[in-house]
């Protein structure tokens, strides 16, 4: 799966590519190369919000690298801006240092989607964010991408239920459906249906739901300013151990479902 304009998977790490060419929306203005030269490489660690986004884990050999992190500002909006609205100015970023484990907690606010024109059609492609390593006393131009799927928590799961700009998804099976539903209009697609041969019965299901609950994201939809692939949402199933929308959001994604959170805590988190 493409990661994002510009990038091709790297062999050696998990989810993360490198960028071989520069994306159309930079090519009159390099906002990204003029962003990254602007950030003193030999800055301290720094972040701009205390929302742990992410942990990478690196090979050992990347133990005490500098980088600097980037991602698109967050947003509440159910329209998906392009590429330049989205990052504005370059706000969403943090200079972090790789520990003796090899790891690196990202420090991000949730980045929004965003779309790219390619040959005169606008590409929405998974939620990510980027880096560059520091080399000796500069940032190495080499820019590199990570999806990521937000983890999201109770606070966020309630918000989304009031304002209705995300579907909540449990992923359990339908036998288990009645007893975990944290409201009234969650949407029950259980993991192991999601298949290439069920897919046009799952989207009707989704859709009708859409028209039935949720009736704000449901008109953007009906008047095309929002794909089915793009209306975001929450999924969630039993507890922390349970793995079953950490599955879901793994076969969505193949499926080009971008716009997605995962609830960790589950249904019994939300009842305490």
């Amino acid at each position: 799966m493409k990661i994002c304009a510009s990038c091709k998977p790297e062999e050696n790490l998990n989810n993360i590519s490198f960028s071989v060419s520069l994306p159309q929306w930079l090519e009159q203005t390099n906002f990204v190369k003029n962003f990254v030269q602007s950030m003193n490489p030999v800055q301290k660690i720094t972040k701009t919000t205390t929302h742990q986004l992410y942990e990478i884990d690196f090979h050992s050999s990347m133990k005490g690298k500098m980088l600097l992190l980037w991602a698109t500002m967050p947003s509440n909006s159910l329209e998906i801006k392009d590429a330049k609205s989205a990052y504005h100015h370059f706000e969403n970023h943090q200079i972090g240092k790789v520990s003796r484990n090899g790891k690196l907690k990202v420090f991000l606010k949730i980045p929004q989607l965003y779309y790219v024109m390619e040959k005169q059609k606008k590409v929405v492609y998974p939620r990510h964010f980027h880096f560059v390593i520091r080399d000796k006393h500069e940032w190495n131009p080499q820019v590199y991408t990570h999806i990521v799927t937000p983890k999201v928590g109770k606070t966020f799961v309630k918000q989304k239920i009031c304002h209705q700009n995300a579907i909540i998804v449990n992923s359990l099976p339908k036998t288990l459906f009645e007893e975990t539903k944290i409201n009234d209009n969650v949407f029950n697609l259980p993991e192991e249906k999601i298949t290439e041969k069920n897919k046009n019965y799952w989207k009707r299901k989704l859709k009708a739901c859409l028209k039935e609950n949720y009736p704000k994201i449901f008109s953007m939809v009906e008047s095309k300013k929002l794909k089915l692939k793009q209306v975001p949402m929450i999924v969630y199933c039993k507890n922390k151990k349970c793995k079953s929308s950490e599955k879901w959001i793994e076969k969505m994604l193949e499926f080009g479902f971008y716009n997605l959170y995962r609830y960790e805590g589950g249904f019994d988190d939300f009842m305490q």
